[in-house]
């Protein structure tokens, strides 16, 4: 068969033969099935269904402990927590199981910078006996939520299925080793009831492997997302024990650098080997009145008591988790099958893919198919490409940006839709990418493309290797199999994609690439949303340098149809999302507003701190004119931030007393005991020290809080402030010793849940297509405060 870029006339193209078109759209659309199945391998297991067999998990029995538990918002410190607690406390002891109830304080490290944290936790910890000795499996959830959800998802689906799991277990065989369950307190607000039986507790001591269930959304596949070090021996163990594995190292990898903090990074402190699960579809449902039964994908649920029940059975002891303390590579296909190496075989791996490499590159080179000038022009080829697709769909997303904000609100509409925008973005992308390709492609071999894509893929290769080495699979195996297409093509005297033999190759290897890139591509855009846009594009032109036999393929003959298709259907996606994107019920706008009440002055305010969306109808009954724009350092903590506030009238709220116990001097420093309280039972205490006064020790009720190093006081940064949750009626003692023996000034606020009552009249009922802020601090909540000097 005749080629279709013959070496000696690089920069034309023959007419197409019939069986030349074929051969391009059966390419084609190989690519697009493969896409489309990669994008699909991620789907959680089928939900199972009550009368499923007493000793397999059931989503429809778990379901049911979903209900009982997110019907309101529980933050801690609520009636709705404690009747949680309670019912909690009630369906272990109906199997039947020894139960108790962890009630202490939690103390925690630094929150934030100069921010502390405790609370009054109440952990309810259960235990199943193993029928052998060795140490046990921790499954651990937390019951509590944040004041702005209702908390299907984040967290009562993953205690849920450890409840389910419970039942599984007692119906049939006892597990090998002892199962302890615990449904921790207070993890939305620090992380402390972990932290509280991590220090406390003396069966933290039994435990082997703790796993943890989270969410961050309302649904898609549960993600094994993080995993603690030396992980070789327990991944082995959990692709052994899963049947629906999802997880990546490259995740882990991406993990370690973020902020992010859930139970398990308590337990990782503590030594403990551990495995990390979450669910992240539905972003616009996280800590919102969203994350509701209704809206939680109950195959998610599902997928959360697979991984419990059967790393329950199978896990253990040391004997499971201990052994040669190394991380592993690792990644799924089609969440059925999970891939493990050790990390000792990056560097072999590399070596032979670089052995690759140059004997491709050296054939190439005999058979006349490369040039030194070409192959470097074929290099900056593809970094050019890159780039400019990259930034092309960069621009173009701050074009959208930029038109979405022209109405009030848009921005926050659109997320309900993002992946209408992510699509349009893609084929945007795509685009961009065989345009540029085709630029290329008439100055330069497609055998020089080729080489330039897959000499940056080695590069890349080995800086993962080398300095993220949990993500090199990702660029190891899709250019080994590259190479073996470039090889079958390079060793011909002619560049022959047509023929059947070598038409079979690309289109096999071409699978590697797809399969491993478009899944991330899929979970990173779920986790970051737009925030991932310019790691979309940069990825889709990796692919295209990856893919350029099977783009020659497809491209040969008139190309430009296939790129204006693509770029004319990206825009009109690009337009659909901004036409659809609107508020109602279904996709509610986040609004603001809380009370704050200066008990000194004896004035007040309603504020928000939604200050770029206009004021809607439920604000307006508000921040109606009048409204000023500023800092309410009287009134909250956080002096530097910039709220929309109007006069309130003044509710007689009891504002928050401190008492001075007792008092020492001593060599300059001065040590304070003061009894800090809520008059009006608030859930939620703040105590922060005003001026120049260093806090040099400080403890809660006798526990030492660790100040480790603290950041120098600014504008956004307070001197010292510790925030105290679901306080006890008489209040907390608090030890102060600071730098100083002349005044000490410290502010108190206590906050509540929900905005005061005015004249009987109810201000906690917005309209449908509103819903509050998931801001923790200072949505839908009633804030007093006082100012002492001692």
């Amino acid at each position: 068969m005749q080629s279709t870029h013959p070496i000696s006339e690089p920069g034309t193209h023959r007419t197409p033969q019939r069986s030349s078109l074929a051969k391009r759209w059966a390419t084609l659309l190989f690519i697009i099935l493969a896409v489309l199945l990669a994008l699909r391998q991620h789907i959680p297991p089928s939900a199972a269904g009550i009368d499923a067999p007493a000793s397999e998990f059931s989503s429809a029995r778990a379901r049911h402990h979903v209900e009982a538990l997110a019907a309101v918002p529980r933050p801690i410190g609520s009636p709705a927590h404690v009747a949680a607690r309670d019912y909690l406390v009630g369906e272990f002891k109906r199997l039947g199981m020894y139960v108790e109830v962890q009630k202490t304080e939690g103390v925690s490290t630094k929150m934030a910078a100069n921010v502390f944290g405790a609370a009054s936790v109440e952990n309810i910890i259960a235990r199943m006996k193993g029928s052998a000795g060795g140490r046990g499996v921790l499954l651990v959830a937390h019951y509590d939520s944040v004041p702005t959800s209702r908390g299907a998802g984040d967290d009562a689906s993953g205690v849920a299925a450890l409840l389910e799991t419970a039942r599984a277990l007692n119906a049939g065989a006892a597990p090998l080793h002892d199962v302890i369950f615990l449904l921790t307190d207070s993890e939305e607000t620090g992380l402390l009831g972990a932290r509280a039986f991590v220090k406390e507790h003396p069966w933290v001591n039994d435990v082997g492997v703790a796993l943890n269930f989270d969410a961050r959304g309302h649904g898609g596949p549960v993600i094994m997302f993080e995993t603690s070090s030396g992980n070789q021996r327990l991944i082995r163990e959990f692709a052994a024990a899963a049947p629906y594995p999802v997880a990546t190292s490259l995740s882990y990898e991406i993990y370690k650098l973020l902020p992010n903090e859930t139970d398990m990074t308590v337990f990782k402190e503590k030594g403990l080997n551990g495995l990390n699960f979450a669910y992240i579809d539905g972003v616009t449902h996280y800590h919102t009145m969203l994350d509701t039964l209704a809206n939680l994908d109950e195959r998610s649920l599902q997928h959360q008591g697979t991984y419990a029940l059967s790393l329950a059975r199978h896990l253990g002891g040391d004997e499971n988790t201990g052994g040669e303390k190394r991380d592993a590579v690792y990644f799924d296909l089609f969440g059925r099958l999970l891939f493990v190496y050790s990390e000792k075989w990056i560097v072999p791996l590399l070596l032979v893919v670089a052995l690759a490499f140059g004997t491709v590159t050296l054939v190439a080179l005999r058979n006349g198919h490369l040039t030194v000038g070409g192959m470097a022009a074929g290099a900056l080829a593809f970094l050019l490409n890159a780039a400019l697709t990259t930034g092309l769909v960069w621009f173009l997303w701050q074009v959208v940006e930029t038109l979405r904000q022209t109405s009030a609100g848009k921005t926050r509409a659109d997320s309900y839709h993002q992946n209408i925008y992510l699509l349009g973005l893609v084929l945007c992308g795509i685009a961009a990418t065989l345009a540029f390709y085709l630029l290329f492609r008439k100055k330069l071999r497609v055998q020089n493309l080729a080489f330039g894509g897959v000499m940056w893929w080695l590069i890349l290769a080995a800086l993962t290797s080398f300095f993220v080495p949990g993500a090199s699979y990702l660029f190891v195996w899709p250019l080994l199999f590259s190479l073996i297409t470039l090889g079958l093509l390079f060793s011909a005297r002619g560049w022959e994609v047509a023929p059947a033999k070598n038409l079979a190759t690309i289109w096999l290897c071409a699978l590697p690439g797809i399969f491993l890139l478009v899944p991330v591509v899929s979970l990173i855009f779920a986790a970051l949303g737009f925030g991932a846009v310019v790691v979309m594009a940069l990825m889709l032109a990796l692919l295209g340098g990856l893919l350029v036999p099977q783009l020659e393929v497809i491209l040969g003959g008139r190309a430009w149809p296939l790129l204006a298709t693509a770029a004319a259907v990206g825009v009109m996606l690009l337009l659909t999302g901004g036409y659809i994107s609107h508020f109602d019920e279904q996709h509610p706008r986040q609004t603001n507003v809380f009370y704050a009440l200066d008990g000194d002055a004896k004035k007040a305010v309603w504020a928000s701190s939604e200050t770029g969306n206009g004021t809607d109808e439920w604000e307006t009954r508000f921040l109606s004119q009048g409204s000023t724009k500023g800092s309410l350092a009287e009134y909250v903590p956080q002096r530097h931030l910039i709220f929309t506030s109007n006069s309130a009238p003044v509710q007689p709220l009891a504002p928050p007393e401190i008492a001075l116990l007792d008092e020492a001097l001593a060599d300059g420093t001065r040590t304070l005991r003061l009894r800090v309280k809520s008059a009006r039972q608030a859930p939620v205490l703040m105590l922060q020290v005003v001026g120049d006064a260093t806090v040099l020790e400080a403890a809660v009720d006798d526990k030492r809080i660790e100040l480790g190093q603290q950041a120098r006081p600014s504008a956004d940064q307070p001197n010292w402030r510790l925030q105290y949750y679901a306080p006890p009626p008489e209040g907390v003692v608090v030890m102060l010793k600071v730098n100083s023996t002349g005044p000490l000034q410290l502010q108190v606020i206590d906050r509540s849940y929900g905005l005061p009552e005015l004249s009987g009249v109810s201000l906690n009922q917005r309209p449908a297509w509103l819903i509050p802020a998931p801001w923790q601090l200072y949505s839908d909540q009633t804030l007093v405060d006082k100012t002492f000097t001692f």
